[in-house]
């Protein structure tokens, strides 16, 4: 069952495109902007940090992302430590889940990568500058996508603030890391 499961929702996943429908089109055109804004504000965003980059704040910052990305992977397998010792199903899945979020956002990150070859921003004055198929692009974040499955997922699955503000703020820090 979890496998057909998982390829019930790698289908969905890979599908999702062709549902959009007219109600999603200001959606569509509301991320496009903003992701195509981010992008301009690179040149900005370099000359007013590049200052900093070299700081100790910013080198735990690198460390915790490079870390926090595998959050969800950590949390699964504490998730199914106390699944299996107490019979527990639901952390069972809460476990499961997890991993079938990483492992997915990591997937679809990576087309993204190759498909885009966003150059990284501190190998190019251009935010526009695309390389397709450079597999050492920067865009979308690894690290980012996967902390936000992870807190997706959690979220889910435990819909109060109580796990829900701590799950996003920690991927805001991995934003901001970046």
């Amino acid at each position: 069952a979890l496998i057909k499961e998982t390829w019930g929702d790698a289908v969905y996943l890979s599908t999702s495109p062709l549902r959009l429908v007219k109600s999603d089109l200001p959606m569509v055109v509301g991320v496009t902007g903003l992701l195509g804004g981010s992008l301009a504000l690179d040149r900005i965003t370099r000359r007013n940090l590049a200052f900093y980059q070299d700081s100790h704040s910013a080198s735990l910052l690198r460390h915790y992302g490079d870390y926090a990305q595998f959050g969800g992977l950590m949390m699964s397998s504490v998730f199914a430590a106390s699944g299996w010792s107490t019979h527990d199903d639901h952390e069972k899945r809460v476990s499961w889940d997890l991993i079938e979020s990483f492992l997915w956002a990591n997937a679809v990150t990576g087309v993204g990568k190759i498909a885009l070859g966003r150059v990284r921003p501190n190998a190019t004055n251009d935010p526009f500058e695309l390389r397709p198929v450079n597999v050492s692009s920067s865009f979308p974040s690894g690290h980012t996508t996967s902390a936000f499955a992870a807190a997706t997922t959690l979220s889910e699955y435990y819909p109060t603030w109580e796990v829900m503000i701590p799950a996003y703020m920690a991927t805001s820090e991995i934003t901001d890391e970046l």
